[in-house]
């Protein structure tokens, strides 16, 4: 969708004898236009390119399995490792993604800026809406197959696993204003921040769990609230997973609200400077 199509969408006149939209009924109409922007600028506006963005975690899972299936075995008996994988890759990659495709938002929709309605972080709250609805999906279906193969997984505490999705998507917000707003006057600089996601993910314990590193590195290993999200996604989902103690929910909560309001913070004190860039 152009920028011109969703001018349209936004700023098309009421009807004659209405009175004027209200404020919420105008974010509204923005929200949505730039949501089916987004679905048409990320996929292609074609039902194949959602199922080619599902294939990236898909085939992380076969080839790790593969690779180290049978080492995993030893190591967790009874917790199948596709599962194990699927419950460390959707709270990561829904952070991450949240994260940079949030960083990039700004620059992507700078030239929407011109119409008064749409506000940045419009742009970027709509990019945040297509992440989370993507990995939703990624998470149902592939749940759904590993039923269907017979593996065991149960969410036998949706409540928690609902605040710990809540939790993952407020820091990957967060993070994602806070990394739209610093970057803006340095854009070269988003490239180190992409690099700096890579080693993260092998020290989130998406691959291996926690107890397979030496004891003596736990303590600063958990310094890392994506670890946190981890292990308890895994404890969540699988019936017989136990994290290493010292796993705390509570310090993921304190992280995505202290992350959160930062973001929001730094949004509310340069959002002119966003828009005059």
């Amino acid at each position: 969708m152009s920028s011109t199509e969703v001018a349209r969408q936004v700023l098309v006149p009421p009807p004659v004898g209405r009175l004027q939209r209200s404020p919420i009924e105008v974010q509204r109409s923005v929200l949505f236009a730039l949501l089916l922007r987004e679905l048409k600028t990320r996929f292609g506006g074609r039902w194949l390119g959602i199922y080619w963005a599902m294939l990236e975690p898909l085939a992380q899972i076969v080839v790790l399995t593969l690779l180290l299936g049978a080492l995993h075995s030893s190591l967790l008996p009874g917790v199948d490792y596709p599962v194990f994988l699927l419950t460390g890759i959707v709270p990561f990659y829904l952070f991450k993604g949240l994260a940079l495709r949030l960083m990039e938002g700004i620059d992507a929709n700078r030239a929407l800026f011109g119409y008064r309605q749409v506000k940045p972080i419009d742009t970027l709250l709509a990019r945040g809406c297509i992440e989370v609805g993507l990995y939703l999906a990624i998470s149902v279906c592939m749940f759904a197959a590993f039923a269907a193969l017979g593996m065991a997984w149960a969410s036998g505490r949706p409540l928690e696993s609902l605040l710990l999705g809540v939790a993952v998507v407020a820091g990957g917000l967060g993070l994602g204003l806070a990394l739209a707003v610093a970057t803006n006057d340095f854009p070269q600089s988003r490239g180190v921040v992409r690099i700096l996601f890579m080693p993260l993910y092998f020290l989130s314990g998406v691959m291996a769990p926690l107890h397979v590193a030496p004891v003596e590195w736990w303590p600063v290993l958990m310094l890392n609230p994506l670890l946190h999200m981890v292990e308890l996604s895994r404890q969540f989902f699988i019936p017989s997973y136990r994290p290493v103690e010292g796993i705390s929910a509570a310090y993921v909560g304190l992280c995505a609200l202290t992350v959160l309001a930062l973001g929001l913070a730094v949004y509310q004190v340069r959002r002119h400077q966003l828009l005059s860039a």
